[in-house]
């Protein structure tokens, strides 16, 4: 039995990711019984993304989930203990952490001492991009860090490490954070559901051109601001739009030209918008995604939109299939693409992206990452039989 836990998120964040990671693990391990333990608000999320038959084959547990916000030995004791409380009642052979902060990594570490024989994968999201920022000058502090939870559990040959993209696990290595034998790549997977049937095609009388996401100047919203607004000011044709949550404050007189929604945009709502605009403007910079991956990169896929974005290590990856859009080399070759009105609305270049996208797409359905899944989880398995023969 395999118990796939999702110990960080008590809400709806990284629903959809986590629903395609069960699929795929699902798939990859044929009939074998599955637990997933999340907080109710969360698990609710998950299986609405699910078919009610793939509802029916996942048996759950209901925990309670602290919610994030500073590192804690409150929070850590509360995993440990959930984690500890779970293995000792369902006796997985493998546990699956969807989600990792400091405490969990630490949890795991625990959870690996405690139950010998047991084997533990650890599902990083930005927790390499953290380990390698600042770190405080008390010692206190460093002790239960990014960085120092990230060596304990390293130091149990017990765990291994699933990242979301093979450039991350590339650079993980390069930088010594990770070991290679340990560190294995669940390609971030896609919702069929969410994949676009039919996409439209741009309308040389209307452009419209969204930032995807939250609205943060580390993400670059700042610069999309900057870039549209000369462009709204000389041709009425544009239309820019914000499809996510505006997290920092910015000048109300700089934000007129571009859609704002106020306020939580539930899934449906996110999808409806992003359906109906023909380019996803993505201005990340690569000093804050070459140890992490934008999950927004993933939604532009699944609505099959033309990127245009500058080169971070996964979008330079995502255009060696072919471009999907525009990949601009800085600010001012992105201006320059975003106002040429022609280059956007070439129905055949945009037919091009469109296919592009469509084979990126298909890569990442959770029934070809199944295959993927399959090697770390067959691994234990195969370890699994053989310790038993030995008997």
């Amino acid at each position: 039995m395999i118990l796939v836990v999702e110990p960080v998120f008590p809400n709806a964040h990284h629903a959809p990711v986590n629903a395609g990671n069960l699929r795929a693990i699902r798939l990859a391990t044929g009939s074998e019984d599955i637990v997933f333990a999340a907080h109710p608000a969360h698990r609710e999320a998950v299986f609405g993304v699910l078919d009610e038959a793939e509802r029916k084959l996942c048996v759950h547990h209901d925990i309670e989930v602290i919610p994030a916000g500073g590192i804690s030995f409150r929070r850590f004791r509360s995993q440990a203990g959930t984690l500890l409380g779970l293995v000792r009642r369902l006796k997985p052979r493998l546990v699956i952490c969807l989600g990792t902060q400091p405490e969990t990594l630490f949890a795991c570490r625990l959870l690996t001492m405690v139950n010998g024989d047991l084997r533990v994968i650890a599902v990083l999201h930005g927790n390499l991009n953290q380990a390698v920022g600042w770190r405080s000058r008390d010692p206190r502090r460093r002790w239960f860090d990014d960085r120092s939870s990230l060596n304990a559990a390293i130091g149990s040959p017990a765990i291994q490490f699933v990242v979301l993209d093979q450039t991350v696990r590339d650079a993980a290595i390069k930088m010594g954070l990770l070991p290679r034998e340990r560190c294995h790549v669940w390609p971030h997977p896609i919702n069929p559901k969410e994949v676009q049937a039919s996409p439209h095609r741009p309308d040389p009388k209307r452009m419209r051109i969204a930032f995807l996401g939250s609205a943060k100047r580390a993400k670059g919203f700042s610069d999309f601001v900057h870039l549209t607004r000369q462009l709204a000011a000389r041709d009425e044709r544009y239309e820019f739009s914000l499809i996510g949550a505006l997290q920092e404050t910015f000048p109300a007189e700089a934000l007129t030209h571009i859609h704002v929604t106020r306020g939580f945009l539930d899934r449906a709502d996110f999808l409806e918008r992003l359906s109906a605009v023909d380019y996803i403007c993505l201005p990340l910079h690569e000093d804050t995604y070459t140890l992490t991956v934008s999950g927004v990169i993933l939604d532009t896929i699944a609505a099959l939109k033309p990127l245009i974005a500058l080169p971070t290590p996964m979008t330079r990856d995502l255009f060696r299939i072919g471009p999907v859009g525009y990949l601009c080399n800085d600010l001012t070759a992105m201006a320059d693409i975003m106002g040429d009105m022609n280059r956007l609305t070439d129905s055949v270049l945009y037919g091009q992206f469109l296919a592009n996208l469509q084979r990126a797409c298909h890569a990442r359905l959770p029934s070809c990452l199944a295959t993927v899944v399959a090697r770390l989880v067959g691994e234990e398995r195969t370890k699994e039989r053989s310790d038993t023969n030995d008997l």
